[in-house]
């Protein structure tokens, strides 16, 4: 393992904050960027848990329509990742994640009176 450097931390959290904002889970973010930099797993945890901590900070200052739209493309994805891989259950489970998101707070409070 080689030493790494704070331009090279900077590097690999920008690199794990789009691998997340393209849907991938962090453990997947984890093992894609220990193979593509070579460094350690403790390190790239670190990594990635700061590219989240940034990725939140973005969402956070992003508008609510554009946070919704990356909620649907990223149960889209789930669900075409489930599929392909003949996962069916997760995929309906993806599909009810979603639904639970979009559910109406008003229908809720008008069914149970």
């Amino acid at each position: 393992m080689s030493k790494t450097t704070y331009k090279g931390r900077q590097q690999r959290c920008r690199r794990a904050a789009e691998l997340l904002a393209g849907g991938l889970s962090p453990a997947d973010a984890v093992s894609r960027l220990t193979a593509e930099w070579g460094c350690s797993r403790r390190t790239i945890l670190r990594d990635v848990n700061l590219g989240q901590d940034a990725l939140l900070e973005s969402i956070a200052s992003q508008t609510h329509a554009q946070l919704a739209a990356w909620y649907v493309a990223s149960y889209a994805r789930l669900m075409n990742k489930a599929e392909k891989a003949h996962q069916y259950g997760a995929a309906i489970g993806a599909l009810k994640g979603w639904l639970n998101i979009n559910k109406d707070p008003t229908a809720k409070s008008v069914a149970a009176n």
